[in-house]
């Protein structure tokens, strides 16, 4: 927001953008005497989200510092209280899942504490109908975008293939270990989303129906 340089969104459009205890979090975890710039088209509410995790798992844990007062300041226990205690989806990934139809939040997403999941799962959905970058927005391509594959890529993705058909129950970190070892990311990106780049890579192949990505690696591969 710079009223300075003649632009900005108003205070209820960001309002509404995301929910009272990131905006709270927003305006008082920072040095009062920074500006304030807020950049809603650009990393600042992913990185905000990222900022409120860290702070919930201090308060969690430590409860009598600096960090966890703040924690206690963005949720007026007048209001609400404070919050579960539950695993906290990281907010990009929860952008990333609502882009996708076939993924299911609640079995994607198990161990997260449903409104909080739900909660998310809503304000990811306005910022990236409003003002979320091209590197947040995503589409699974129904067939093997037009992009070039390189010889190496293509012999990596024969690897993960193969690794997938000696490895059916493979778990999503299983899939993320071999894709490092084999230090092939961009690859699948390309194959599945027609990017250089994407979420965490296993979670992402985990996600998809298995038979949809052996066919894509095979045609991708070949």
């Amino acid at each position: 927001m710079s009223t300075s340089k003649g632009r900005g969104s108003s205070a209820k459009e960001i309002a509404d953008l995301m929910p009272p205890k990131i905006f709270r979090l927003a305006l008082l975890g920072r040095d009062i005497n920074q500006a304030f710039n807020f950049d809603p088209e650009g990393d600042t509410i992913p990185v905000l989200y990222d900022q409120y995790d860290k702070l919930a798992l201090g308060y969690a844990t430590t409860k009598d510092d600096d960090y966890a007062r703040l924690f206690e300041l963005i949720h007026p226990l007048k209001e609400v209280g404070l919050p579960s205690q539950k695993p906290l989806p990281r907010f990009s990934q929860v952008a990333f899942a609502v882009q996708m139809p076939h993924l299911d939040l609640e079995k994607e997403f198990p161990e997260a504490d449903k409104a909080e999941l739900h909660e998310r799962a809503l304000y990811a959905k306005r910022w990236l109908d409003a003002y979320a970058p091209e590197k947040f927005v995503f589409k699974l391509q129904e067939s093997l975008p037009a992009v070039e594959i390189t010889k190496e890529q293509k012999t990596n993705l024969k690897q993960v293939r193969e690794f997938l058909e000696q490895h059916p129950s493979a778990a999503a970190e299983d899939i993320h270990s071999k894709l490092h070892e084999l230090k092939e990311f961009k690859g699948i990106y390309l194959a599945f989303l027609g990017k250089d780049h994407g979420p965490k890579a296993g979670w992402f192949i985990a996600s998809l129906p298995r038979d949809f990505v052996l066919a894509r690696l095979k045609e991708a591969a070949a």
